[in-house]
């Protein structure tokens, strides 16, 4: 009887996060880029033209900038078996969908480290710090980025005993690690799994696997620019360290008056002193977040900015949003354990930390960026696209009355290479 209580009492958890996620989207982006979807960059040249246009299932192993991401291309070419009119809807709406089941596993992976009320309101911490920006959340193409950060969580979880669970999280471990070039920074943490656990290692050998012939057939592998050292300084200093707590524009003010180093060193003291202090109170499995968290942070905000993407524009703290998500989210895990020990020893520690993370919220919550133009998307933009597949067929189809002709959406005033051209019948030809 206790045991179906709390799998009720746990699945109510769960439900909480999702629900608590899709309200906290919505108020931030008032569901905009689900009504008024804005089709942008990859959304609309790499996923809705090409499958408008006739193109085969075989297009989702396409490259698309030197790599594979299948599992947008999947769900977009399911979806362009619907009416051109509510693909778009489709795209954010799925994509919003997605970014809430993210932090429903973020939740599952927090509490294989801390009790269950404490990874709970971790968790809910972290839906509403502005951590990421609207591509995330309304964007097909850019929910690789939440892919990602499942796959990475995914690593911390236990994998499970039932058959079919195991199955479930094999599968969907794979298909994920094909959908992202950073998946390849995982084989040496599936490599030490095959080692230190027996029990499971032909599930951490498909990952494996999984991770070497995508790194050998799903990408294209980039040159490293190390004479952009500057830009991952800022990138990891001002994007993670002292951006994911102070928010983007205390952080460029920071940057301004050149005190940056100075509230990133008394960040990084505070972190590491805590964890050090406590180090022979963790537990191996903490020791390992610790060390996979830093490995992880590192190294994914540094190919992301070394690799391809280096630019000046890239030191301005709101710029690089999509490249640190997973850094931040993980630096922020460091954080609430690194508080675990003393929450633990104190219940006037739980009242210092719930002020502290308070003054974190009001700090990087308010304000016009932080709150509303980070997750704005234009409505204006929203109701071109609305227009535009209004004026095409529904579905691609041969024209044999009337004449083919060129539907664009364009990106911007002029045309770019994220304009989107599809090709239907003008039935206003007689």
């Amino acid at each position: 009887m206790d045991r179906k209580l709390n799998a009720k009492a746990s699945l109510g958890s769960y439900t909480v996060v999702f629900l608590f996620g899709i309200l906290v989207f919505a108020l931030r982006n008032s569901l905009n880029g689900v009504f008024y979807p804005n089709l942008l960059y990859e959304d609309g040249t790499s996923l809705f033209q090409p499958f408008y246009n006739g193109r085969e299932l075989s297009y989702i192993f396409d490259y698309w900038n030197g790599y594979l991401y299948i599992v947008p291309k999947v769900i977009a070419y399911l979806l362009s078996f619907f009416p051109a009119s509510l693909i778009p809807h489709f795209y954010a709406l799925v994509a919003m969908l997605f970014a809430a089941i993210t932090f429903v596993i973020l939740f599952e992976m927090l509490q294989n480290f801390f009790e269950e009320r404490f990874a709970f309101f971790s968790t809910l911490i972290l839906v509403v710090l502005p951590l990421g920006y609207h591509h995330l959340i309304t964007s097909l193409s850019f929910m690789i980025w939440n892919i990602f950060l499942v796959l990475v969580l995914l690593y911390f979880i236990p994998v499970p005993q039932s058959k079919y669970k195991r199955w479930f999280y094999s599968v969907a471990g794979m298909v994920m690690a094909v959908s992202h070039p950073l998946a390849v920074l995982m084989l040496p943490l599936y490599l030490y799994r095959l080692r230190m656990d027996p029990q499971n290692k032909w599930v951490h050998g498909l990952f494996a696997l999984a991770v070497i012939l995508y790194f050998g057939l799903g990408m294209v592998p980039k040159a490293m620019h190390f004479s952009q050292l500057s830009v991952l300084y800022h990138a990891l200093m001002g994007g993670v360290v002292v951006g994911s707590i102070f928010g983007p524009i205390k952080t460029a003010s920071f940057i301004i008056h050149d005190s940056l180093s100075v509230y990133g060193a008394m960040i990084l003291v505070l972190l590491f002193a805590l964890w050090g202090v406590f180090w022979s109170e963790k537990k191996r499995g903490e020791k390992e977040l610790f060390f996979v968290s830093l490995y992880l942070i590192v190294s994914t905000v540094s190919i992301s900015m070394l690799a391809g993407n280096y630019n000046e524009k890239l030191m301005i703290p709101w710029e690089m949003t999509r490249y640190l998500f997973v850094a931040r989210v993980l630096f922020w895990v460091l954080l609430f354990s690194a508080c675990l020990p003393l929450i633990r020893r104190s219940v006037k520690m739980i009242y210092l930390c719930v002020l502290l993370m308070g003054l974190v919220l009001i700090a990087n919550t308010l304000g016009p960026y932080n709150g509303v133009y980070k997750y704005y998307t234009s409505n204006n933009r929203g109701k071109a696209v609305l227009e535009f597949v209004s004026q095409i067929p529904a579905y691609k189809e041969e024209c044999q009355d009337s004449e083919e002709k060129e539907f664009i959406l364009k990106q911007g005033g002029t045309g770019t290479m994220f304009d989107v051209r599809v090709k239907g019948c003008d039935f206003s030809i007689k």
